[in-house]
């Protein structure tokens, strides 16, 4: 669903190259059409928008905004000389993203012009007709200066988000293109424009983090049966998809030491990029390198699997312990579910995982018992697992990283239950290999009431009345309430996991004092257990 940028650099002319339309509005996102958005053939003073013949300066004087009130380019309801409240909210979230780059994570601001069109950093609004969001323009060197535009109105139904809201996001991404092209540049595209759009995305939810608009462009990674790269081709597919990357990296790094770990990034990147001027550095090395730096003592293949926890975790298996915010409402990303455990031997699970991609695999077992999930000790140095355990009706326990040194315990794990292992390969060139292990005994189960509690029941008193009872395998289960001449008084029907549980029937009121039969059928079985119920 994206319409792709060519970004080609033609040495010696000074022509203004753009990045990348800010995400898809148009297509399939697999369709193999090429890149449509056409160089501009003039030079960086020479912008062609005069047409635009209208302008105001954003409150905090850093910004000018370029618009017409005539045409198809008018903003819509732009009628007369006053300026369009669409046009004075541009210039508000301009100068709000810009703010929260600068002020708030330390980013340097883009390159001033000298003067073009103003003294002011220029965004010029057109009608785009639901062909962009908005596109990014700059020279054929980092730390130029650069210049946006974007849409009058964001109304067509090719956008997936509208109106001011999808504006607001557009302004933020594309912002933080111009504070990324003072680092470095994207080219070439096939090795070093993901993380720009990756950082990009994030920065629209860094900036509004009520509008979401990024969830659009998750869907196509997590229909994967394997998470692509992070610098899959075509970058336009995948790269959108991964600015969730960028949450894991805020939610899991943060800031040390003063210093925001996506301002780490581009300082670093910038800083190669100055020292290898002839041959720009991949962004993976940098990702590579400033993980692994004292700042942040990890690696890439760590921060990767907490991406691929995070995304294990959405949908119906979110989880407030750990997690994207929006987490129940992503998709659900493709899991891998492996043969299940039939045995207490150790039972292998062997991976091998591409470069930097995140294979999800679901361990489950058919046999009630308490279980060790251990990695074995010949793992390549760049794979990583993490794990959570999916208990059936009992939530979601964080189990933690899996490594060769540690056995991670599942006790009373039911053929309900998931154990759900990200694998994770932190290398940008080899593919990687994994074992996991898990061994574990049986609990043999009898089916039975274990306590009826309080009993005798005074009905006086607000205790609520608890059965535990235990199953022996996962199935439907009716418990019932009897008086002491046989007639049913309640009736509760639902489906258990095998192991203990726990049943609290509401009674009801004014039972007559006396004797009572609760009966529990499970499994085939019928079990029951006398209740003495007073006034």
């Amino acid at each position: 669903m994206m319409i792709r940028t060519q970004l080609t650099v033609l040495l010696g002319l000074a022509l203004i190259l753009p990045l990348y339309a800010h995400r898809p509005v148009a297509g399939h996102p697999d369709a193999a059409h090429p890149w449509t958005l056409p160089r501009i053939e003039g030079t960086f003073q020479d912008r062609g928008y005069d047409y635009l013949d209208q302008s105001i300066v954003s409150p905090a004087g850093t910004f000018r905004i370029h618009y017409t009130l005539d045409g198809s380019d008018a903003p819509t309801y732009a009628t007369g000389t006053v300026v369009p409240e669409y046009i004075s909210a541009v210039a508000l979230a301009a100068d709000h993203s810009l703010n929260m780059m600068t002020n708030v994570l330390g980013f340097l601001p883009p390159v001033e012009d000298d003067g073009i069109d103003g003294d002011e950093l220029d965004i010029y609004v057109q009608n785009w007709g639901g062909s962009y969001y908005g596109v990014t323009y700059f020279g054929n060197q980092a730390g130029g200066p650069s210049y946006l535009v974007i849409d009058n109105d964001y109304q067509e139904a090719s956008y997936t988000t509208h109106g001011y809201q999808a504006m607001q996001v557009t302004v933020a991404h594309e912002i933080f293109h111009m504070v990324q092209v003072r680092y470095a540049h994207p080219s070439p595209v096939d090795k070093r424009a993901f993380i720009f759009e990756i950082a990009s995305v994030w920065m629209e939810e860094f900036c509004y983090p009520g509008i979401n608009d990024y969830i659009n462009y998750v869907y196509p990674n997590f229909q994967r049966n394997t998470l692509p790269a992070l610098n899959a081709l075509p970058f336009g597919t995948y790269a959108y998809g991964h600015g969730i990357f960028g949450q894991v990296l805020d939610a899991e790094y943060g800031t040390r030491q003063d210093k925001h770990i996506w301002l780490d990034i581009w300082e670093t990147l910038g800083e190669r990029e100055v020292a290898n001027a002839a041959e720009r550095v991949d962004p993976v090395l940098v990702l590579q390198d400033v993980l692994a730096s004292s700042r942040w003592n990890s690696s890439l293949g760590d921060a990767l699997v907490h991406y691929g926890l995070y995304n294990a975790l959405t949908g119906s298996r979110a989880t407030t312990e750990k997690g994207y915010a929006d987490a129940a409402i992503l998709p659900e990303v493709s899991i891998h579910d492996m043969p299940s455990i039939t045995t207490t031997d150790p039972v292998p699970f062997e991976f091998m995982v591409d470069p930097l991609q995140i294979k999800t695999a679901r361990i489950s077992t058919q046999l009630f018992g308490d279980y060790y999930l251990t990695a074995l000790p010949d793992a390549d140095p760049d794979m990583q697992a993490q794990s959570a355990w999916i208990r059936y009706g009992n939530g979601i326990e964080i189990l933690g990283q899996v490594r060769p040194d540690l056995w991670l315990p599942l006790g009373g794990m039911t053929s309900l239950d998931g154990i759900v292992v990200p694998i994770a390969n932190g290398s940008a060139t080899e593919t990687g290999e994994l074992t996991l292990q898990v061994q574990g005994s049986l609990v043999d189960l009898p089916t039975a009431i274990q306590r009826v509690f309080p009993n005798p029941l005074s009905q006086s008193e607000t205790h609520p009345l608890s059965v535990d009872f235990i199953q022996a395998q996962a199935g439907i289960t009716l418990l019932r309430l009897y008086d002491i001449r046989g007639r049913e008084i309640l009736r509760e029907r639902a489906f258990y996991a095998e192991g203990l549980h726990l049943i609290q029937p509401v009674l009801p009121d004014h039972l007559p004092a006396g004797l009572y039969i609760i009966t529990i059928r499970t499994g085939g079985k019928l079990i029951s257990e006398k209740i003495l119920i007073l006034p």
